[in-house]
């Protein structure tokens, strides 16, 4: 992935994503006091990762991100490869759906931590990259998230996109803004 651009389209991001933080907290609270769920969630949406221990410095740290079943069953594949190859790797994988979260759980026994994924503001995922501070950040099939981009690149971690794509025919489908947006994130 290119280096990641400071363009409108990323500070417009930021602007739309605060200005719509009343309607997040209120669906927040919605979800944790009516629905009852997420209350261990709300630590990781705050950038409070799983930390590797002391004993892991010098060796690889890898954060893999798939958002939900789908993308968590591809990205298992790529866990046990990964736990072969790098057998002392410490690896965090990352969800943002409840299902995707126990599918992670259940079956991604070769990670040593599974997550949510920070809320995609910038403090959350600078937080969250300075407690894991991976060497390799593996986005699974279309999950681009700016500021975890943007702080991924800034703390020196590699980026990789897997098993996903963005055509050339998505690109001329989407608005002169959509094009930007996803300029400014490749």
């Amino acid at each position: 992935m290119a280096q990641h651009k400071h363009n409108w389209t990323y500070w417009l991001y930021n602007l739309a994503l605060h200005s719509a933080t009343p309607a997040l907290v209120a669906y927040l609270i919605h979800r944790l006091l009516i629905e009852r769920k997420g209350h261990g969630a709300v630590r990781y949406w705050m950038g409070d990762l799983p930390m590797p221990s002391a004993l892991t410095d010098g060796q690889p740290r890898l954060w893999i991100h798939a958002v939900s079943v789908g993308e968590v069953m591809a990205a298992h594949a790529i866990v046990a490869q990964l736990r072969q190859l790098l057998p002392d790797a410490w690896i965090l994988v990352t969800t943002v759906t409840d299902t995707g979260q126990a599918t992670a759980r259940r079956q991604m026994h070769e990670a040593n931590a599974v997550a949510f994924l920070p809320l995609d503001f910038p403090w959350a995922m600078r937080r969250a990259l300075e407690r894991v501070q991976p060497n390799v950040v593996v986005l699974i099939e279309g999950e681009l998230w700016p500021n975890l981009i943007h702080w991924a690149q800034l703390s020196g971690s590699r980026l990789v996109l897997a098993n996903g794509r963005i055509s050339d025919a998505t690109l001329s489908r989407a608005h002169a803004g959509g094009k930007a947006f996803y300029q400014c994130l490749l």
